[in-house]
């Protein structure tokens, strides 16, 4: 095949360049079996012999350069430069070439990430995993966090993927994931103890490269002969496909529940033990007499009645008022505390009875026997009904704290609680120590019958008394 390609002269009217000129009257070029695209700069090979356009004003060295790498057919040079200062383009909408990913777990509960102390810092990571549903690979994930404390205001948080840290608000990770795989990520979140619980979502977006399809579309190139000829198959090159955003509840818990929990039982056990140990000191004399066994009734035992009612109280309030998610302690922990306080105080004296020794059948009815406890068995059962109620007052005071950080109530309200709850406590120890004394110096039983006889106290009777009977408190 014979391609030529002739110019007429230009008029120096154009405003050409006397190099220009020249160039234009002698650039006649043949090419001997070519098959390559037919453009060169601006000119346009179109197969025939004819007048071709008007050449453009370029430089006579620019010319021949571009003519010289068309004859190439390539830059190695030019191509490596533009790809290493030029990012892949986005691919064109026009390809219908899209990414898409989903997470594996397709649950509505949110994703909950508890934190942990590492280093002197909270943090609070967990796994996530997203699966690549895309035909192709996709080799950089991303993902943004919105959160808000416990009290509806925004936190900025930084988020880190795979320990990728946050960067312009978004943290990347470069993993390539194939197609229709699902990838396990670490999401890390650092906190501080005072704003938990942080409640929002993470979002997540992938990308990856693809090869764009070649067009063949036909050009209006004619040959020597006259017919038409398509254009081969121009190859576009790689391409950018983006994912739209998926997004995951996620909640940080308070990391203070344990600790709130056990700071509770501790101080409100200490309240029990300190009565337990005076009451010890106070009666050293009469450790070792002899109490009767323990009795329940809904009249003489108001302290028992009191913690269980609490318990079931803080029970409906925390089911029927409090958020999912608070600060102070979790739902879980309010709940568990009200029933281990309520059922402390319901076998305390039923650990007496468990401790007492059978003594003989009862003298009002036979069929029954009669058992016999200790002084100090019986000031530990005290020390343990005041523990409970202690520490059911207590919850009920952090139920209330809650309520007034959620601004449920008001803060007065909160401490005249607290003020109620504090000389309800110092009333029962009062109550304790009296009732105690009763029951250890001054009930009847106690009293001893004497006869004096010249310079000698004789005690009468033959029987010994088992002690008096005591009902729970």
């Amino acid at each position: 095949m014979e391609i030529a390609y002739e110019t007429s002269p230009i008029s120096a009217r154009s405003g050409v360049s006397e190099c220009d000129r020249i160039l234009s009257n002698h650039a006649s070029v043949r090419l001997q079996n070519a098959d390559v695209p037919g453009w060169i700069n601006d000119m346009k090979v179109d197969g025939l012999r004819h007048k071709a356009p008007k050449v453009p004003s370029v430089s006579l060295r620019k010319a021949l350069l571009q003519f010289a790498f068309w004859m190439v057919g390539i830059n190695p040079f030019y191509s490596y430069a533009q790809e290493a200062v030029s990012p892949i383009p986005p691919c064109d909408p026009g390809l219908q070439a899209s990414a898409t990913i989903s997470f594996a777990d397709t649950s509505s509960v949110p994703l909950l990430v508890k934190p942990d102390s590492k280093d002197g810092q909270l943090i609070a990571s967990s796994h996530i995993y997203a699966r690549n549903d895309t035909g192709s690979s996709l080799n950089e994930w991303c993902a943004k966090g919105y959160f808000s404390n416990y009290l509806d205001r925004s936190e900025n948080v930084l988020l880190s993927l795979n320990g990728s840290p946050q960067k312009d608000g978004t943290a990347c990770v470069n993993s390539q994931v194939n197609a229709g795989t699902i990838k396990d990520f670490v999401l890390s979140f650092p906190t501080i103890r005072d704003d938990l619980p942080l409640i929002g979502l993470v979002t997540f977006q992938a990308s990856g490269i693809i090869e764009r399809p070649s067009t063949s579309t036909v050009s209006k190139r004619k040959s020597s002969s006259g017919r038409n000829d398509a254009a081969p198959p121009k190859a576009l090159g790689p391409c950018t496909v983006t994912s739209k955003e998926i997004s995951r509840g996620v909640v940080i818990p308070s990391s203070q529940s344990v600790s709130r929990a056990s700071e509770l039982i501790m101080v409100t056990g200490s309240f029990g033990g300190l009565f337990f140990i005076f009451c010890l000191w106070r009666f050293r004399a009469r450790l070792m007499a002899p109490m009767g066994s323990s009795q329940w009734t809904f009249s003489s035992s108001t302290t028992t009645n009191l913690t269980i009612f609490g318990s079931l109280l803080g029970a409906a309030l925390v089911s029927s008022c409090m958020p999912d998610y608070p600060h102070q302690m979790s739902k879980q922990s309010f709940i568990v505390l009200g029933l281990i306080f309520a059922v402390l105080a319901g076998l305390s004296p039923i650990l007496y009875n468990f401790c007492c020794r059978p003594t003989g059948p009862n003298a009002a009815n036979p069929q029954n026997l009669d058992f016999e406890g200790w002084v100090w068995l019986f000031l530990l059962a005290d020390g343990l009904t005041i523990w409970a109620v202690c520490g059911q007052l207590a919850t009920l005071g952090l139920l209330f704290d809650e309520f007034a950080k959620r601004q449920f109530v008001s803060n007065v309200g909160v401490d005249s609680a607290w003020l109620i709850a504090i000389a309800v406590c110092i009333a029962l120890l009062i109550y304790c120590y009296r009732t105690a004394r009763f029951y250890v110096e001054e009930h009847p039983a106690r009293m001893a019958t004497t006869v004096s006889l010249g310079e000698e106290a004789v005690q009468t009777g033959t029987r010994k008394s088992p002690g008096p009977r005591w009902s729970a408190l």
